[in-house]
């Protein structure tokens, strides 16, 4: 019983600060800044070379859901999803947005090699210019890797079962 109660008043308060995937509070409310992880997940994440020589690829997320998850740490521990649409408007908004200072990211997935092993694989970049498009179920950003990754002969990589995750961004920075 207990359980349940604090579980329903959890959901409530959850609700309560967050409607329709956004910070909701009232004119003279100064929210303590929130910080949070997003969460893109796919079944398969290629980055492709665009320019080598000065290290800018592209990262493109197949089969991403048209949902991006995210989170907090402690204290707040705060957790949701947000539409991509409303995601890709955040990106670009307030002094902190993305689109001034690029977020760092964490490629993690499961690289298939020629003979046939499963390779765990993380690749760290700094991501810019994201691009959704739904029809195709793709997200594409600019990309600059930051630690070398394992590469083909092409410059690529190729990820299964791949997890995005981009690095903090204050959730009650926006707007």
């Amino acid at each position: 019983m207990r359980k349940s109660f604090v579980l329903l008043m959890t959901m409530f308060i959850s609700g309560s600060v967050f409607a329709n995937g956004a910070m909701t509070t009232t004119p003279s409310e100064k929210l303590a800044p929130v910080n949070v992880s997003y969460v893109q997940s796919s079944a398969y994440s290629e980055v492709r070379p665009v320019d080598m020589k000065k290290g800018v690829y592209q990262l493109v997320i197949n089969d991403v859901s048209p949902y991006v998850s995210y989170f907090s740490d402690r204290p707040n521990r705060i957790v949701g999803q947000l539409p991509m649409s409303a995601f890709l408007k955040q990106w670009g908004q307030g002094e902190h947005s993305f689109s001034l200072d690029a977020p760092n990211g964490i490629l993690s997935g499961v690289q298939r090699t020629a003979t046939g092993k499963h390779v765990p694989m993380n690749v760290v970049m700094v991501l810019s210019q994201p691009v959704y498009q739904a029809s195709k179920q793709t997200m594409t950003y600019q990309v600059q890797i930051l630690k070398d990754a394992p590469k083909s002969s092409d410059g690529s990589i190729m990820l299964h079962n791949a997890t995005l995750i981009i690095d903090n961004a204050c959730l009650t920075c926006i707007g």
